[in-house]
């Protein structure tokens, strides 16, 4: 069966019952890409390294309401809630990844600080259950949603005056039209085998929230302080190919993280952080 056929909620579903998918990598560091910036000594360090940049706007707004759109298994949030003392949230489409979650943090002691929500954030039902934020953030939870999603409007609803949006995630480098053949090949399917339908440039996303009133902070290039897997070296295409023709999930996935480290490798694919601001005199 093809990954398309799949809804993200159940890629998440089967990806977390996976064996092995609780150890060390997922428990105790992180759940997105590593990032060796300047500085970095150790791989540690380098998973930690987003969740250390987050923490800094934290610290920066005196964040009291903190809200991960996309929170996975939770890793992200145990690590800023063992830092400082705010009320977190969190909201994942999978039953089997909250329930994860919510063990998770039970071990840790930290079930007084986090709640973990099951819904999805395209919801404005759902996001409105999360008012008066001083900080949300979106790690590699964005490029699964739908082209034509626009979660600007809610967030900036959500967000407090003065709050900020963070957005860390894989974005093309330019518009979709301005790809060349191969890349737009790879993106075909990166968007089957990768789960990952909304991926769009930074551009874009910056223009979806300017227009939703928030002002652009940051906005900055990881891309270069990543360590791109030497899979990507087997053309994504053929992989993509026996991944359909044998209908196994594994492969697929494979399948996908071949696709987008050949695009990372060929530079029509970013790693960006992006962070936006709502305006202090907002009503």
């Amino acid at each position: 069966m093809s990954a398309r056929r799949h809804s993200i909620a159940d890629n998440f579903d089967r990806n977390t019952r996976r064996p092995g998918f609780s150890g060390i990598r997922a428990g105790r560091l992180s759940e997105h890409r590593a990032v060796w910036a300047p500085g970095v000594k150790n791989r540690t360090q380098a998973a930690l390294y987003i969740n250390k940049r987050i923490e800094e706007h934290a610290l920066a707004l005196d964040a009291g309401k903190i809200l991960d759109l996309g929170c996975g298994t939770s890793a992200t949030l145990i690590d800023l809630a063992k830092a400082r003392d705010a009320r977190y949230s969190g909201l994942t489409l999978s039953r089997t990844r909250k329930q994860a979650a919510d063990e998770r943090i039970l071990r840790q002691g930290l079930q007084e600080k986090i709640r973990i929500f099951e819904g999805d954030f395209r919801d404005p039902k759902v996001f409105r259950l999360f008012p008066d934020h001083d900080l949300l953030y979106a790690v590699e939870s964005t490029s699964g949603l739908p082209q034509e999603a626009d979660i600007a409007p809610l967030v900036a609803e959500s967000l407090v005056p003065g709050g900020r949006m963070i957005l860390c995630d894989y974005m093309l480098k330019d518009g979709e039209k301005s790809l060349l053949p191969k890349d737009r090949s790879l993106l075909t399917a990166l968007r089957e085998y990768g789960y990952a339908p909304g991926i769009r440039s930074a551009r874009d996303w910056i223009g979806s929230f300017e227009d939703a009133g928030l002002e652009t902070i940051a906005a900055e290039d990881f891309t270069g302080w990543l360590r791109v897997s030497p899979f990507s070296s087997v053309t994504a295409g053929a992989v993509s190919l026996f991944a359909g023709k044998i209908g196994m999930f594994r492969a697929e996935m494979l399948a996908g993280k071949i696709t987008l480290s050949s695009m990372l490798r060929r530079g029509s694919m970013q790693y960006r952080f992006l962070v936006f601001q709502k305006s202090r005199e907002s009503a």
